[in-house]
């Protein structure tokens, strides 16, 4: 019986074993869908040693593990699972937990994850909590109502995309295009091949979600499903 609990318990989520230094992974939660099923692995590896100041000194902290005691900020339909009951997380082993659910409303929600540090200090044991606000999570109001192709002479194709975007319009190669998210933040994407009047970008390193283009004049925006 203990062996089957054990079981379905790691078949929650598959932790990254190419996380290999101290964090989370992946670094951003991939875009959630109105009304669309949602399930995204974390995977964690946690911080071993630190220190703490006392009266300007620093004294040695060894982290035994942490706990996660609570996951706000999540939108209506969406929560977690550790990948144990415990919700603990380790220093020397990759664990995860899941993101899943079905969204019901769009929006962008900044997720703040509580835990409880424990560990030794000068050889005695402590607890001490924190909280980690790493993640948003960004719920678009479906793909139907996102995808415009257009923005005055220039055409976007294919929409959504998958490994490149391609651009029409008037001098399209002169301009000098930047791709961002749905919460601004800014991606680099390389030029696969160009004219006067068309330029084809590798979207193939980006996360699958919602972007926008702009040349500053004109905004296109685009789904990106891998």
């Amino acid at each position: 019986m203990l062996f089957f609990v054990a079981s379905a318990e790691a078949q929650i989520c598959t932790p990254d074993k190419t996380l290999t230094t101290p964090g989370l992974k992946p670094s951003v939660l991939p875009d959630a869908t109105e009304g669309k099923p949602y399930n995204q692995g974390i995977s964690v590896l946690m911080f071993r040693d630190t220190y703490q100041l006392v009266f300007g000194q620093k004294i040695p902290v060894k982290i035994d593990s942490i706990r996660v005691t609570k996951v706000l900020g999540f939108p209506a339909g969406i929560n977690y699972t550790c990948q144990y009951t415990s919700c603990v997380y380790l220093w020397d082993t990759v664990r995860c937990m899941r993101i899943a659910g079905t969204a019901t409303k769009a929006g962008v929600y900044p997720i703040t994850i509580y835990v409880r540090a424990f560990a030794k200090v000068s050889g005695l044991p402590r607890q001490q909590d924190d909280s980690i606000k790493t993640y948003t999570l960004t719920v678009v109001s479906g793909t139907a109502s996102l995808n415009n192709s257009e923005s005055g002479q220039y055409k976007l194709f294919p929409n959504p995309a998958d490994q490149f975007i391609t651009l029409n319009g008037l001098d399209a190669a002169a301009d000098i295009w930047q791709v961002t998210d749905m919460v601004g933040r800014q991606y680099s994407i390389d030029m696969q091949e160009s004219n006067k009047n068309a330029v084809t970008f590798s979207t193939a390193n980006l996360p699958a979600g919602i972007y926008h283009i702009s040349n500053g004049k004109n905004r296109i925006r685009f789904v990106l499903q891998h």
